[in-house]
């Protein structure tokens, strides 16, 4: 309890202190300072805050309202923290968040007036260490105090606390105001969190952090629907790669009906078209590792099964009403092509929707990588078609969507996506060839024999494209190859190998002619890992067939000489 004299003595700096105060966070947030002096109305907001904490210094010289003055400059110092982080002056925005935490002593911290600003306090200096090399540690432990400081005062209180302005307002805050505020920065909290285990890895921990923080911003009506939308659909990526499809299927869920639910503006802008495309990828996404889970799941050539979609009824799900889209969204694993199908083509839909914004002009990336998803839907579709010939022509509708792309594309400009779409394009004509072989198109017949070969001369085409861009500018092949190209490099000589022995001749020279071009490519990955041991783990099987063909083509091509 206060003397009257104390009382009336912060009065008197009261009224002053308040009106400068709300000039301050009017300034704060000006955006439209002239580009010569951006910080323009921050350094005046500095300049009044100072002030402020000036006049209440002078008061604990006189022991006048101690407690009360020493939380009225902790709010201060607080802002003068924040300030000066915008202003870009790091160290000096830190050392006085640090001095908050000085002034707010364990002996007061806890007390209704100080916790807030300790909270925020700590928040800004998590984020402040997560932004420094190597600080990651530093802003855990922030963020862990933050945490705990928040629960040990719900846990030892039930009126909610003061918020940081309210220690320079002439009028008391209402209790929801006041309880909306902490919620509020605990929140914060939370969502920091979540960043800052994503970047030490802990995805478990970051995932269920993300989870509280969307569902608190749900709860408390705190949310963007843009924003909000954005990081629950990011969130189901993290169920997709632990197959927890009906978790993922419900965050893109809740994604998509927030956005149908935005109606913020008459007209969507660009930020909106853009966000409802990229949640139509997250869609793309669950649908290509649906099919392809469901596909390592049951093929012949895997291990084992894959774990089952975990057990849903623990999951928390979030308070939005996707029963509707839930409804029409499959989220077992496939087993037949009728399946199968529901699965692409809820795929296809999304992903022609996301391309709608991502154009060519202007999204090349996205554009292009969208285009491979479709190219991929086909692919994991056609392993559930038993028909050999349904199959080629998915295969074929792969091809002619990438063609043109590629063609369309800027060589220098976009080496790594030419690079992807050559590849690809290689290994689709590859297969293509050993489906029309399982067709029996290599029974002599013309028509079929010349399928063969074009589909085995087009596989060396994009794979020769492929390999030329790991050329230098002598136009020879390095010692070694980059290590993100070096297994693709050593595949690509493979399958050219391979290629060329099941092109199908019209006479024994050209066999021979053919043979010779397999050779070639075979020891030059021999060779190649005889240079570059190291680089036998990244083609350990194909080598072994590497070097057979490389002890038995010149017996192969001896023989065909001497029946010549």
């Amino acid at each position: 309890m206060f003397h009257k004299q104390a009382v009336l003595s912060i009065m008197d700096i009261l009224a002053e202190a308040c009106e400068n105060y709300e000039k301050a966070k009017e300034l704060s947030e000006v955006t439209d300072d002239p580009e010569s002096e951006p910080f323009l109305s921050k350094y005046k907001a500095r300049q009044l805050l100072e002030g402020i904490r000036k006049k209440i210094r002078e008061r604990h010289e006189r022991n006048v309202g101690h407690d009360l003055m020493l939380c009225k400059e902790a709010a201060v110092e607080y802002q003068l923290g924040v300030n000066h982080i915008q202003t870009e002056e790091i160290s000096a925005g830190q050392e006085k968040l640090v001095r908050v935490l000085n002034l707010c002593h364990d002996d007061i911290k806890l007390e209704s007036r100080a916790v807030s600003i300790v909270v925020a306090s700590l928040n800004e200096l998590g984020i402040l260490w997560s932004n420094r090399e190597g600080g990651i540690m530093k802003a855990q432990e922030y963020l862990n105090k933050a945490e705990s400081l928040y629960h040990e005062y719900k846990n030892k209180y039930d009126e909610a606390p003061f918020n940081i302005d309210e220690h320079f307002s002439m009028t008391p805050t209402e209790e929801y105001v006041r309880q909306q505020g902490f919620e509020n920065l605990h929140t914060l909290t939370l969502f920091y969190l979540a960043q800052v285990y994503k970047s030490l890895e802990k995805s478990d921990l970051s995932a269920s952090y993300c989870v509280k923080t969307l569902q608190r911003q749900l709860e408390f009506k705190t949310y963007k629907p843009l924003e909000w939308a954005v990081h629950c659909a990011c969130l189901s990526q993290y169920y997709i790669q632990r197959n927890m499809f009906r978790q993922a299927k419900h965050c893109i869920s809740c994604a998509t009906a927030v956005l149908l639910e935005d109606s913020s503006v008459e007209e969507e802008n660009e930020k909106e078209e853009q966000v409802k495309a990229d949640v139509a990828r997250c869609w793309v996404k669950y649908c290509l590792n649906l099919l392809d889970t469901s596909k390592d799941r049951i093929s012949p050539e895997s291990e084992s099964p894959l774990a089952e979609d975990q057990d849903f009824k623990d999951f928390d799900r979030f308070s939005l009403e996707v029963t509707n889209i839930e409804e029409n969204t499959p989220h077992d694993f496939c087993t037949s092509y009728d399946q199968a199908r529901k699965v692409f083509l809820l795929g296809k839909e999304h992903a022609t929707q996301a391309l709608n914004f991502f154009v060519l002009d202007g999204f090349v990336t996205d554009h292009v990588e969208i285009h491979q998803d479709i190219s991929r839907l086909y692919q994991y579709l056609a392993f559930f078609e038993s028909n050999v010939e349904m199959r080629c022509r998915m295969y074929k509708r792969r091809i002619d969507l990438l063609t043109p792309i590629l063609n369309e594309l800027n060589k220098q400009f976009y080496l790594l996506i030419c690079r992807q779409l050559q590849f690809e394009l290689a290994e689709t004509y590859s297969e293509m060839m050993d489906m029309k072989i399982a067709l029996g198109y290599s029974d002599g017949q013309p028509r079929n024999l010349r399928k063969i070969n074009m589909l085995c001369q087009s596989g060396i085409r994009y794979f020769k494209e492929f390999l030329n861009t790991l050329r230098g500018p002598d136009h020879t092949f390095p010692e070694r190859f980059e290590a993100d190209v070096e297994r693709p490099g050593l595949i690509a000589h493979f399958y050219i190998a391979r290629l060329y022995s099941k092109i199908i001749p019209d006479n024994p020279t050209n066999k021979i002619a053919n043979l010779i071009q397999s050779l070639e490519n075979y020891s030059f990955v021999t060779k190649y890992v005889h240079i570059n041991e190291e680089a036998a783990a990244c083609i350990m099987v194909e080598l072994d067939i590497c070097k057979d063909m490389v002890s038995v083509l010149p017996k192969t091509m001896d023989r065909l000489a001497s029946e010549i």
